[in-house]
């Protein structure tokens, strides 16, 4: 009877040490900052044109509204290109379109009422980069963004040790955003909320439209 209590007693404590785990200092909810950088930076362009779309960051991620920094290594990033034509009332996102890649690659995904452009980052040492373009083909009103699925880092999706505050510990939730310095506050107004589709501007307030990385713009 005392082995068994004995043996008792050190499985509740094993239990106990593996539940209280020291958190890091991240918490429960991780919320990255991607840099990514579209170019020309302009709001009207001309059929045959081309967006490129580039990106060059450091392993340190940074969290957002914070000055603190995470390591990620070998960490996929799930980032869709989006783009879609919105003159009319609703989003059309079978845009005729061509792409270009020079680092990393991008990919065709149809989803169930719209269209997603997955891209690779390519791992360098200190360094995840990417360079591509999107050659224009049709006339209209325009929004691009990026955008990660957060699902993706939920199990059994993807695993990942930065996923965890600590031992077996999973984060509720992490969320990815993008920092374009071509995203503006005067193109969010004078373009995308011209749009006629209602529910974009119920969807999509400034702050949104900016952790999005987005741009809009005119074809001609």
């Amino acid at each position: 009877m005392a082995s068994k209590t004995l043996v008792m007693l050190v499985f509740v404590s094993l239990l106990a040490w593996s539940c209280n785990c020291e958190e890091d200092s991240y918490g429960e909810v991780l919320d990255l900052v991607i840099p990514i950088t579209t170019y020309p930076d302009k709001d009207t362009f001309h059929i045959g044109d081309t967006i490129w779309i580039e990106a060059q960051f450091n392993k340190d991620i940074r969290i957002l509204n914070s000055t603190k920094t995470i390591r990620l290594e070998a960490f996929t990033f799930f980032t869709d290109l989006g783009i879609a034509e919105i003159s009319g009332e609703t989003e059309n996102y079978q845009v005729d379109i061509d792409t270009i890649t020079e680092i990393g690659a991008i990919d065709y995904l149809p989803l169930h009422g719209a269209l997603a452009y997955p891209l690779t980052f390519i791992e360098e040492e200190h360094y995840y980069v990417f360079k591509g373009a999107v050659v224009l083909k049709s006339k209209g009103l325009f929004y691009l963004f990026f955008s990660t699925n957060g699902r993706f880092y939920e199990v059994p999706f993807y695993d990942h040790p930065k996923l965890y505050v600590c031992k077996n510990d999973r984060r509720d939730r992490v969320n990815v955003h993008y920092d374009n310095p071509s995203t503006s506050q005067s193109d969010y107004e004078n373009f995308f909320r011209k749009t006629q589709v209602d529910y974009l501007l119920d969807l999509y307030d400034y702050e949104k439209y900016k952790n999005l990385g987005t741009i809009s713009f005119m074809v001609f």
